[in-house]
């Protein structure tokens, strides 16, 4: 009787436990569509406005309208979508979209819409993005037919899958296309009189048509196209069209993939193709090896970042980092620095700490395919006397970036026997000369900064700013 009345017993438990936990997934549930629920803008904004991450994500069922001497700011990491056709802005005053590093804005076309329309406008028109990404749309600058005297500054953003061209008509001010990363898209068509369209540092892979066009450069104005990398290209990359008397282009110092200029050729289009072209497109010299200003495809290199804690015998808490660089396919890679930041740290007890621990060293090593650099960092050697359980940490390099929570693990520095001891030495030194015979370079840096350490180590790994581009 008493093994039934406990079986029941047991069985009301779990059986009120999954009713607990179903209904607090159900309310949860509740609580996030609720607090999801998207902002629908439409029609003209007609005082400065600014869009939060907040009451993100928006939904754009008409095109928004941006008159003149009116500003729109959109905070890092709101969400904008547009899923019905037609242009998702029509600038004729200033949109500033300014995400960050790790908290970018987000301009979703829905697969069918334009992004930043001009058209019509006068010379106050202005457009300043930065860590932004552009996805799934038509065009980002869309050619409308009529003038359009807009500028617009665009850097360290991802444009990605864009199926049809922008169109640069004469603007009043310097064009700055710089540091982002367009993949599966179309290009630029340029024309301009009075100021420069500089595109630089960028890096173009699988493009659907030409990457750069210019069929209108008068006065001293200039299209410069300069650091760039062509990846998987096909095609026209840049071209003066023919028929037009007054085209120009400058586009040395681009990293091909090849310095093959039989090949390269094949990929301009200019007077050597057509007599009616106006000029020549100068390309020479090109670079043996990508800028490393200029940005690469994650899944070609990664970067990974952890590591470990250690009780030493001072009894303070020690973060050891260990940074990853992996070259998955891309040839000649060159990492120049390595720039890392501590930002925060949390104890055991549940309390934290902002920390500012930074530093930067300068390496210019070369890294060719399924080859890895490691880099063992001591972030601090004062140690922490409280218990962490993790710190948060940012890596940068000249081509990619990388977060990682460092989480505690314990090491004993106190050894209970000789004969362990003993043990211990003996593997170590075996390590050692396996480690030796393995590892081809290893290269020891200290950073005289709060007094870090690191040691760097190459080994194969397994297969697996601007001139004139002033803000306003």
């Amino acid at each position: 009787m008493l093994k039934k009345l406990f079986a029941v017993f047991l069985f009301v438990v779990f059986a009120s436990a999954f009713l607990i936990v179903a209904i607090q997934s159900n309310t949860a549930k509740a609580m996030s569509d609720l607090g999801s629920s998207d902002t629908t803008v439409a029609g003209i904004v007609w005082e400065n406005t600014t869009w939060t991450q907040e009451n993100s994500p928006y939904l754009i069922t008409d095109t928004v309208q941006i008159p003149s001497n009116v500003t729109l700011m959109i905070e890092p990491g709101v969400t904008v979508t547009k899923p019905s056709s037609g242009d998702m802005f029509l600038v004729h005053g200033t949109v500033y979209a300014h995400g960050s590093m790790e908290n970018k804005a987000v301009f979703d076309g829905g697969g069918n819409s334009n992004f930043f329309s001009a058209k019509g406008s006068k010379e106050d028109a202005f457009l300043d993005l930065d860590y932004c990404i552009i996805k799934d749309g038509n065009s980002f600058w869309p050619p409308t037919g009529y003038s359009q005297y807009g500028h617009f500054i665009l850097r360290h953003s991802e444009l990605i899958n864009l199926a049809t061209y922008s169109h640069v008509w004469y603007p009043p001010k310097d064009v700055c296309i710089e540091y982002n990363k367009f993949v599966n898209t179309a290009g630029f068509s340029i024309g301009h009189s009075d100021a420069n369209v500089y595109i630089r540092y960028n890096l173009f892979t699988r493009s659907r048509a030409f990457v750069v066009k210019n069929w209108a450069s008068y006065g001293a104005s200039k299209t410069i196209v300069k650091y760039n990398s062509f990846i998987d290209m096909s095609g026209i990359v840049l071209e003066l069209p023919s028929g037009y008397d007054s085209t120009a282009m400058t586009a040395t110092e681009n990293y091909w993939e090849t310095n093959d200029t039989d090949v390269i050729d094949s990929m301009i289009y200019d007077k050597n193709d057509d007599i009616t072209c106006a000029d020549f497109i100068e390309y020479l010299p090109v670079l043996n090896r990508p800028h490393p200003d200029t940005p690469i495809l994650l899944e070609d290199v990664r970067v990974d970042v952890d590591g470990f804690f250690r009780k030493d015998v001072d009894d303070k808490w020690r973060c050891h980092a260990n940074i990853t660089i992996e070259n998955n396919c891309l040839t000649n890679i060159t990492i120049s620095w390595v720039y890392l930041n501590a930002i925060k740290i949390t104890y055991t007890d549940d309390t934290f700490e902002e920390l500012d621990i930074e530093g930067n060293e300068t390496l210019d090593l070369l890294i060719q395919p399924q080859m890895k650099l490691s880099i063992n960092w001591t972030i601090t050697t004062f140690g922490f006397t409280k218990e962490p359980k993790n710190i948060w940490v940012l890596v940068k390099t000249p081509i990619s970036e990388a977060y990682g929570t460092i989480t505690l693990t314990k090491v004993i520095p106190e050894f209970p026997s000789l004969i362990i001891l003993t043990l211990f030495m003996t593997a170590t030194l075996l390590t050692v000369i396996v480690y030796k015979r393995k590892h081809s370079m290893q290269l020891h840096i200290f950073w005289q900064h709060a007094s870090k350490h690191q040691t760097y180590n190459i080994e194969p790994s397994i297969p697996s700013h601007a001139n004139g581009c002033k803000r306003k």
